[in-house]
């Protein structure tokens, strides 16, 4: 799994929705389409793969729960695109899966998805939202860092708008926040409905 193929993807995506942005109603929907390139350009994350535990599961995942060191859940991710030899999907007598009932250290990238209606947010909650996220991609990385076998797995949040043109209040929200070697990318999109 590249960087290559993530971006390629994500490009994809924002292709679509500057032609076609009312096929999207949804995050889910967003997520969906987004799922479906990335199966479709590489059908081998279709393709089950053992597991550390001698099962099987695929590389690319929705909904993925992240849990703080306090054992909590902390984060939900819309895709995660992870390495299935490092996954864990059966308790053993004595080391037991957290109540998720799976787990992994690494991960080749995560994709996080915002899309705002034309009824949608405010310019000032949409921007939190996303920064919001961008914290949630920084903290994950932060305390993965140090398990995740993969080096420099990518970190993306898509962010489709069909309300306002906010690019350069996210861009100075970005430089902010987002320093170049965490391996974080923001793609930002503009399209009124048609």
């Amino acid at each position: 799994m590249t960087k290559k193929i993530i971006k390629k993807a994500i490009r994809d995506l924002l292709k679509t929705f500057s032609e076609y942005p009312d096929i999207f109603l949804t995050e889910n929907d967003v997520c969906c389409y987004l799922f479906a390139i990335l199966i479709k350009s590489n059908l081998h994350l279709l393709r089950p793969q053992k597991t550390r535990d001698a099962s099987f599961s695929i590389p690319i995942h929705s909904g993925i729960r992240w849990y703080g060191s306090s054992g909590k859940l902390r984060y939900l991710s819309d895709i995660v695109l992870l390495k299935p030899k490092d996954l864990r999907v059966k308790d053993r007598s004595s080391l037991r899966l957290p109540s998720k009932g799976y787990g992994f250290n690494s991960y080749y990238g995560i994709i996080e998805i915002k899309l705002r209606r034309v009824n949608g947010y405010s310019n000032n909650e949409f921007l939190k939202r996303i920064e919001k996220d961008v914290i949630k991609l920084k903290n994950i990385r932060k305390e993965t860092k140090i398990y995740n076998k993969i080096k420099k797995p990518i970190y993306c949040l898509v962010c489709l708008d069909k309300k306002h043109d906010i690019r350069n209040d996210i861009e100075k929200m970005v430089s902010s926040i987002i320093r170049p070697e965490e391996n974080i990318f923001l793609k930002y999109i503009f399209q009124k409905s048609k």
